[in-house]
């Protein structure tokens, strides 16, 4: 996320000393409903930041966010607070209205505007169904989730450069994105309650997966050359392979494999015990559901 949210330890543990332990407890459960609710309240607007503590801010790792947003602080150390300080020099540094600590350059917390910021291309009509991008592997993706217990016809607004190719990951299945105003894509996405899918985009339709092995003798490994997704520097596709046996059982060589740049292999070791014969390869794409089959034949060991 390009957004943190920051609640102070060292504010609750300055209360316990005050006011003995039982001020701890009172003030903890006081800060963790701040962060619930503006929690939930980012989410309403899709936005989803990450929990920052103070150890990452004093290493510094808080300057990789563009925002920040405290939640119940009301007071802590000054090595944090100079921190932030400076990051509210050239950033938004935002108080909820739990946050009563004095930061130079602090402003109220506006949750609106920072989603603008975060997140300017993506929307969802309905405040109870949230949506995130996320990148994996050079692939782009997108949670949609229903966040309450009936059913929502969901309609999701993405950019139109991030591909007309939409998938449901859990479902296998091609889905329509139909244009919009703005150079903005809309997806109908009916979910039912507490429901979610995973959608993955892509500029054109992906190859069909390929798969092909040559034989050998039982005890020695066997290649299987794998093609998945499109041929790419960085394209990691996951599959899953299963290996049967000439009797058609199942057996400890399949798995999950990454398919990257386009292809990768995928060595099957052998015992010499196996059986000779006919061994089946099946291999599916786990984002579009794509499936190949390749056989080898395997003599028996010498």
């Amino acid at each position: 996320s390009k957004i943190a949210m920051y609640w102070s330890l060292a504010s609750c543990a300055r209360r316990g000393e005050e006011e003995g332990r039982k001020a701890i407890r009172v003030h903890g459960q006081a800060v963790g409903k701040a962060c619930e609710a503006t929690a939930l309240d980012f989410y309403r607007h899709d936005v989803y930041p990450d929990v920052l503590t103070e150890a990452e801010i004093l290493r510094d790792e808080h300057l990789r966010y563009d925002a920040i947003v405290l939640a119940g602080v009301t007071w802590d150390t000054q090595p944090v607070v100079d921190k932030l300080t400076q990051f509210a020099r050239t950033r938004p540094l935002q108080l909820t209205q739990s946050s009563t600590i004095s930061i130079p350059g602090a402003v109220p917390y506006a949750p609106d505007v920072l989603a603008q910021e975060a997140l300017p291309g993506v929307r969802t009509a309905d405040p109870a169904v949230f949506a995130e991008p996320l990148e994996a592997g050079g692939q782009r993706y997108l949670i949609v989730y229903n966040h309450q217990d009936k059913r929502a016809d969901a309609d999701v607004l993405v950019p139109a450069g991030w591909g007309a190719v939409v998938y449901d990951v859990f479902a296998h299945r091609r889905l329509t994105a139909t244009p919009g105003n703005e150079g903005m894509n809309c997806l109908k996405m009916p979910l039912d309650g507490f429901d979610g899918v995973l959608l993955a985009f892509f500029a054109a339709e992906p190859p069909m997966v390929r798969a092909h092995a040559e034989g050998g003798r039982c005890g020695q490994d066997i290649d299987v050359a794998l093609q998945a997704g499109p041929v790419s520097t960085e394209g990691v596709v996951p599959v899953t392979v299963n290996v049967t046996d000439p009797d058609g059982r199942d057996t400890a060589y399949g798995g999950p494999a990454a398919v990257i740049g386009g292809s990768s292999p995928y060595v099957i070791k052998t015992g010499v015990n196996d059986t000779p014969g006919k061994w089946t390869v099946n291999v599916k794409d786990l984002v579009t559901g794509k499936t190949a089959t390749t056989a080898f034949r395997l003599s028996a060991a010498k």
